[in-house]
């Protein structure tokens, strides 16, 4: 990647194909420098160190680079602590949509049991799963609290829901209440 310093603005070799608004594929390096593009090196950062992202022209060396500030140790712990604690959150998010996903199938499979062994009549089982599915896919993306608000009001909201149906559905409802109560409490 090169640069070039044009009326005090630095621009990269993307920003000026776009500022003259011509082709500059097949360009080699050497064209480039003969426009008075020059070479971007990476600084070499000491761990408390970091690039701003702002390029510099060093004249010594003919060259741009990124600006380079220091940081105290106060900003270097800080940046620690955030790194690990979005770390710890991706790992936890990660673990809430496994089990979502072993839980959605358990589930489903529960469904479809019940219709096999005659617990749930066919009527019953299309119900639950134009009902319950919906909420329970959600548990893939990791959402268990919103599964679990969805399921505290669908008895609420359909009290025509045969015997056997609700009890499936009260299941599925406590298996839902007993992972957010044992796994999202802990972590707030």
């Amino acid at each position: 990647m090169k640069a070039i310093t044009i009326d005090n603005v630095i621009h990269t070799q993307g920003e000026y194909r776009e500022f003259n608004n011509y082709s500059t594929s097949g360009v080699d390096d050497l064209q480039w420098e003969d426009w008075g593009f020059r070479d971007i090196t990476e600084p070499i950062l000491a761990p408390n160190e970091r690039s701003t992202g702002k390029l510099v022209y060093v004249p010594e060396d003919d060259n741009y680079t990124y600006t380079i500030i220091t940081l105290t140790n106060f900003d270097v712990e800080s940046e620690l602590l955030s790194t690990l604690k979005l770390s710890s959150a991706g790992i936890a998010g990660n673990k809430l949509e496994a089990d979502g996903r072993l839980e959605y199938e358990f589930m489903r499979n529960k469904i479809r049991s019940s219709l096999s062994e005659g617990v749930i009549t066919l009527t019953e089982n299309k119900l639950l799963r134009r009902l319950v599915n919906p909420i329970l896919s959600r548990l893939k993306d990791g959402d268990w609290d919103l599964v679990k608000d969805d399921l505290d009001t669908l008895l609420i909201d359909n009290p025509t829901i045969p015997v056997n149906s609700a009890t499936i559905i009260s299941h599925i409802q406590n298996r839902v209440d007993a992972y957010v109560a044992e796994k999202l409490t802990i972590n707030n």
